[in-house]
């Protein structure tokens, strides 16, 4: 039997601060993983998770900008921000091979952690 030629599942694991929050790749990946799956068939599946932290700001003299600048705990490299985002997708899919050696996706999960 002939290996069917697919990438091993790997975890994508990125950050990002209040520059930069927004993620289009991690959905746009769970979906296209989906995608695939279902195309072919197969059962696909997206486990999302989300939480968030949050902190008080209390102005008290200065501006929000100050009171916020000063109440954050998101600190890196000597900058405040104000939000971080960080986040993990991971995959995995399941697959056999075809007479002729063409190979089809049977099943694909895709998690999400936010």
């Amino acid at each position: 039997m002939k290996a069917c030629l697919v990438p091993p599942a790997a975890p994508l694991v990125r950050g990002a601060s209040a520059r930069n929050t927004r993620h289009p790749g991690a959905a746009a990946l769970a979906v296209a993983v989906a995608l695939i799956a279902y195309a072919g068939g197969a059962t696909a599946e997206v486990i999302e998770s989300v939480s968030y932290k949050t902190y008080a700001v209390r102005q008290s003299t200065g501006t929000l900008r100050e009171s916020m600048n000063s109440a954050s705990p998101v600190r890196r490299n000597g900058e405040v921000f104000h939000a971080y985002t960080d986040w993990n997708l991971r995959w995995t899919f399941r697959w056999f091979e075809e007479r002729g050696g063409r190979c089809t996706v049977t099943a694909a999960t895709s998690w999400l952690d936010a």
